[in-house]
């Protein structure tokens, strides 16, 4: 039975409650809970839909009984009587109610250490903060703005545990197999211009088009977020674009651009570029060989 089933507890006075039991078994009553008190009477807590015919049997036998609500009977008239007790309760209940519609954390499963800036980056556009109301988020928006955020993500879902905003992200079979959890900061060994920039995990510092120093952060595996500061590995992917010239005087010779450019390409050692220019300007050969740069820290 279950505990605030609707059932009824009563005290029996008088003797011989063996046969008493005997009787109630045989016309079949759902009772529980048989114990004697103090004074030797009875106690037991009959199902409701029983209770007229347990009457009827224990005044053909001439008990004297005691009637005592149990179960949502007892609660209800407990509560009529303790007003406080009822307020605490019905307090208790709304308390919980409104308290669990706050956000008070994020985790992300799945595959979510591939994306986590752009689960962060779906969650600010969202306007998800600390203890923001889970009555005002669309959960589904979210989960399709995140499927969107990247070619990669195959699945991506928002819902609410408790007070926790659980994402959950798998990655397309494209994305990534292993990474390198040791590279917490990239930086750039080479002055150039961002050509693309892909980060699965990190803070990214520049964006596409931007130009960058030698020794610049590219992508940082700290950032500052509502929940607090938050560190992780970078798991990034950037191709900048580099631009090298070299010089050397013109003696009038027609195969001397040629012989200054093979000369240029040997001394970067390059398999491919992505443009070659050769000019003379001033009696000067200038030679201009532009390369992309890759920095990976995801390994297929």
């Amino acid at each position: 039975m279950k505990e605030f089933s609707f059932c009824r507890e009563y005290k029996i006075c008088g003797k011989n409650f063996p046969l008493l039991i005997s009787k109630l078994n045989v016309r079949k009553i759902a009772f529980k809970n048989l114990k004697y008190d103090k004074n030797g009477d009875l106690l037991i807590t009959v199902e409701k839909k029983d209770c007229d015919k347990f009457l009827a049997i224990v005044s053909e036998s001439w008990y004297n009984i005691r009637v005592k609500n149990k179960g949502v009977l007892s609660l209800a008239s407990y509560c009529l009587k303790k007003t406080g007790v009822f307020l605490g309760i019905a307090f208790f209940i709304i308390s919980c109610f409104f308290c669990s519609d706050f956000v008070m954390g994020i985790k992300v499963k799945g595959d979510g250490e591939f994306f986590y800036s752009e689960v962060y980056s779906v969650l600010q556009e969202s306007g998800v903060k600390k203890y923001s109301r889970f009555s005002k988020l669309n959960l589904k928006e979210i989960g399709n703005k995140l499927y969107d955020s990247s070619s990669l993500i195959c699945y991506a879902q928002a819902k609410k545990e408790g007070n926790y905003l659980i994402v959950t992200v798998e990655k397309s079979e494209q994305a990534p197999s292993t990474i390198d959890v040791t590279v917490k900061k990239l930086v750039s060994d080479v002055d150039g211009v961002v050509l693309d920039m892909t980060v699965y995990r990190g803070n990214a510092l520049k964006n596409d088009g931007d130009e960058v120093k030698k020794g610049e952060t590219l992508v940082d595996g700290t950032w500052q977020t509502d929940f607090g500061e938050y560190s992780t590995y970078v798991l990034a992917k950037v191709s900048v674009l580099v631009t090298e010239t070299f010089e050397q005087a013109y003696n009038g010779k027609k195969e001397e651009q040629t012989l200054a450019l093979l000369k240029a390409k040997t001394k970067l050692g390059k398999e491919e570029y992505y443009s070659e220019k050769v000019e003379i300007v001033n009696g000067i050969i200038k030679v201009e060989l532009k390369y992309v740069k890759m920095f990976d820290t995801a390994f297929n």
